[in-house]
């Protein structure tokens, strides 16, 4: 039982991350403003985020290596 709950709570946390970095993603690049960012960020999560568990943690992994990435910045390393 222990196991179930941490996954569906983790699920849920994870739905909330990845809504907050795509919206963090499409307000710093893509989109012209808050609200065309907030509102694509809404569809990409009931659309694709919500509905789909493997899209969501795929997408939560993509987004934690790309953080990591840009954080540690292995091209300066050689």
């Amino acid at each position: 039982m222990f196991l179930f709950d941490f996954w569906s709570d983790f699920g849920i946390i994870v739905d909330i991350l990845v809504f907050f970095v795509v919206y963090k993603l499409l307000r710093n690049s893509l989109a012209p403003s808050k609200s065309i960012a907030f509102i694509t960020s809404l569809i990409i999560t009931f659309l694709l985020v919500l509905p789909y568990e493997w899209f969501k943690y795929l997408l939560f992994v993509i987004l934690v290596l790309g953080a990591a990435w840009v954080k540690l910045e292995p091209e300066k390393w050689f």
